[in-house]
């Protein structure tokens, strides 16, 4: 078996199982049964990849079903649902116990035959689901016609599936389904469109919830907006910088009377007091984990000791603040915000309620990443739009929340969701370079007048 000698690309190897015979497509080689194999760029969501390569490379037309092994040293093996007779005769039915003995590890093995024996908790990742999620769909939205071999898959695996699928009368809708470590994503987005559909300011900034079945952990969404670039153009660039921050503001004070329901739905407590409350925790992690990764040196140790006791006094000063805590989209970015017509926030699993200027500062990152020489115009555009958008408080009352918005976004990041807690030295949260990453950006955030505008 050839394997890549870089990590750059992952090397997959594709188990297209025939539903109705259970038998697998392979290739013969040497005298042997083989599987296709296929490469992708490490990062890339590999299910559409496969999908089209499939279809272009071998004639046969797919659904991932899910990921009998992640390792991008060793390859990774896949298993995907033939979904029509294949195009090309370049493949030929098999049985499992006829391919080549090394195409499989054996926990490989094992997890393939748990599977065809529908011996699998998630029901997402048996064979012959997407049949029943075609007629969830067409039963709910009275549309027919919807073709397995049209549907587009954009995330499998574990639990997880993201489908868009396109009826014959011209509608389109995205099906999601999560497990853990974002169960919650469901209830959230059921708790945001019950919010925001219900508030006539922005009942168009959330995806429209068809349905939603809570023994698939799934929820249906009729696709209202599409991503679109940013425009190159200044004055086209600073309208789109001024709709996102504004449609942004309008959400997030929605949600202010809200605040019990979103976190009885899932979304992470991080407001001020109760983060003043996990701080001495989370930095004791931190100084186990720097221990852990022979970084404990006393320089090291007293800049944490800063670190503390500053974000201590910075959530004191911003629980005074008049602003109050709202939902915040700590995963703000171009795949997560749809442009047309309007703007509308998807993909709600990273939600918290806290400062709200902490999505403002990721919004105004975007916006100059992109667009670096419009950087100064866009960051004033985004923040006079957000600011008159939510309405009811001054300048001067969004000064802590303002100045401090880069620091609460980095204290997002450590905190999380608190799955740290319950972490060890084998299941740790952080790598030891992200870790420290985040340690000095926060050091130079609390230190540096000019880290954020205020």
């Amino acid at each position: 078996m050839t394997r890549l000698s870089t990590l750059r690309y992952v090397e997959y190897r594709i188990i297209v199982i025939d539903p109705a015979s259970r038998n697998v497509l392979a290739f013969r080689l040497d005298g042997m049964w083989r599987l296709p194999r296929l490469t992708i760029s490490q990062g890339a969501r590999p299910s559409p990849h496969i999908q089209a390569a499939m279809e272009s490379m071998w004639g046969v037309s797919v659904f991932v079903v899910d990921f009998l092994s992640i390792d991008s040293t060793e390859g990774t093996c896949v298993l995907a649902e033939l979904l029509r007779e294949p195009t090309s005769d370049s493949l030929a039915a098999a049985r499992t116990d006829e391919l080549d003995p090394a195409e499989f590890r054996e926990a490989e093995r094992a997890c393939l035959q748990r599977i065809v024996a529908g011996e699998v908790a998630s029901p997402i990742g048996r064979i012959g689901w997407i049949d029943k999620a075609i007629a969830w769909v067409e039963d709910i939205t009275g549309d027919r016609g919807l073709s397995k071999c049209n549907i587009e898959q954009h995330n499998a695996g574990g639990g997880f599936a993201l489908l868009r699928m396109q009826t014959l009368s011209g509608r389109s809708y995205w099906l999601k389904a999560t497990c853990f470590p974002n169960t919650h994503e469901r209830t959230v987005t059921l708790a945001l469109a019950r919010i925001c559909h219900s508030h006539r300011g922005c009942n168009s900034y959330v995806p429209t919830l068809v349905a939603e079945r809570a023994d698939w952990n799934a929820w249906v969404m009729e696709e209202s907006a599409s991503p679109q670039p940013m425009p190159e153009g200044e004055a086209e660039s600073l309208k789109v910088v001024c709709d996102i921050a504004s449609a942004l503001a309008v959400l997030q004070q929605a949600t202010v009377p809200c605040t019990a329901e979103l976190l009885s739905s899932g979304a992470c407590d991080h407001r001020y007091a109760h983060l003043r409350v996990m701080t001495p925790a989370l930095f004791a992690y931190l100084r186990t984990v720097l221990e852990e990764l022979e970084d404990s040196s006393s320089s090291g140790a007293e800049r944490l000791h800063f670190l503390e006791e500053a974000s201590l006094n910075i959530l004191e000063r911003l629980e005074a603040s008049p602003v109050p805590t709202s939902v915040v989209h700590a995963d703000l970015n171009w795949g997560n915000i749809l442009l047309v017509p309007h703007p509308q926030f998807i993909d709600w699993s990273e939600t918290y309620i806290g400062n709200p200027a902490t999505s403002l500062h990721q919004l105004t990152a975007l916006f100059q990443s992109t667009h670096p020489r419009l950087s100064d115009r866009l960051g004033a555009a985004a923040r006079d739009a957000y600011l008159s958008a939510w309405g009811g408080f001054s300048l001067a009352d969004w000064h802590d929340n303002l100045h401090y918005a880069r620091v609460t976004s980095l204290l997002t990041l450590l905190f999380g969701r608190f799955g740290w807690i319950s972490c060890d030295a084998n299941t740790r949260r952080f790598d030891g370079i992200y870790l420290r990453s985040l340690i000095d950006r926060l050091y130079e955030a609390i230190t540096s007048r000019n880290a954020v505008a205020a």
